[in-house]
């Protein structure tokens, strides 16, 4: 979820150019180290840290780590609650209150047997579901499968799918179609180190170069602005002292680019 104040990226609605975006986090955050202390996905947690550090900045209807339901048909999303009890356009965070909520899900359903109601409470890990992002049509609408454009999966090597796991993120995705996998090697992510948004080597950039210029908007500004971000946002996440200050000042510095290239104002996101 963007903040309130972030404007909307100039997208288009599909998903090519969201991938393209993903594509220059991935591409960046395959040169931090693959786990930290404790078994943590260093590489995953920077693209989906860089992804949100960008939608503050601009909305780009990119949502990060959306947990679903899979009970529900089609796969419902798991939404924070307000103080009245109506469900919000923030996805629930904490796994352990996406557990509970299924299970009030579960409870407050159809008449369960009792052998049913022990059985739900205990964790079914195939109830839940978080892919890495989705896309939606409307950013000011909730992840629900009706405003998707497709779900989005990273995967850093020697990272595959889990049991299940492409089945059901194509059940969300509502067409397997819609299901999209991206990899270093989609997103050709060559050289010993990528910093900066390298056109070539994103899916359908070049389409989505046309477009923006047709607009009158620079893409080299843009594609600038996006790399600051997503190699600033690897360097806040990851460095400490010097290095989080340098990674901060690169994602300002990448956030006034990207939104001097679209003629908004820089107060809103800073």
């Amino acid at each position: 979820m963007s903040d309130a104040g972030a404007q909307q990226c100039p997208l288009d609605n599909d998903i090519e150019s969201r991938l393209g975006i993903v594509c220059s986090f991935v591409c960046t955050c395959n040169e931090v180290p693959n786990q930290g202390r404790g078994g943590i996905n260093l590489k995953q947690s920077c693209v989906d840290v860089g992804l949100q550090r960008l939608n503050e900045t601009c909305d780009t209807g990119l949502r990060v780590q959306v947990p679903y339901y899979m009970g529900d048909s089609p796969p419902s999303p798991l939404l924070m609650k307000d103080a009245e009890g109506l469900e919000t356009l923030e996805p629930i965070r904490n796994f352990g209150h996406a557990i509970n909520r299924i299970i009030s899900m579960k409870r407050d359903g159809a008449p369960l047997s009792e052998t049913e109601k022990n059985w739900s409470e205990g964790y079914t890990q195939y109830d839940l579901r978080i892919p890495d992002a989705v896309a939606l049509r409307d950013p000011n609408g909730k992840p629900t499968q009706d405003n998707l454009l497709g779900v989005i999966e990273v995967k850093f090597p020697p990272d595959d799918w889990g049991p299940y796991q492409r089945r059901d993120y194509g059940r969300i995705a509502g067409d397997r179609d819609n299901l999209k996998l991206l990899t270093p090697e989609r997103c050709s992510c060559d050289g010993p180190r990528q910093t900066q948004y390298a056109t070539e080597t994103q899916p359908a950039m070049e389409i989505y170069q046309d477009r923006l210029e047709e607009k009158g908007i620079s893409w080299s500004t843009i594609a600038a602005g996006v790399g600051l971000l997503a190699g600033g946002a690897a360097a806040t996440y990851f460095s400490g002292g010097l290095g989080a200050t340098a990674g901060g000042q690169a994602i300002r510095q990448g956030a006034t680019m990207l939104l001097g290239a679209m003629g908004i104002g820089t107060a809103a996101a800073w």
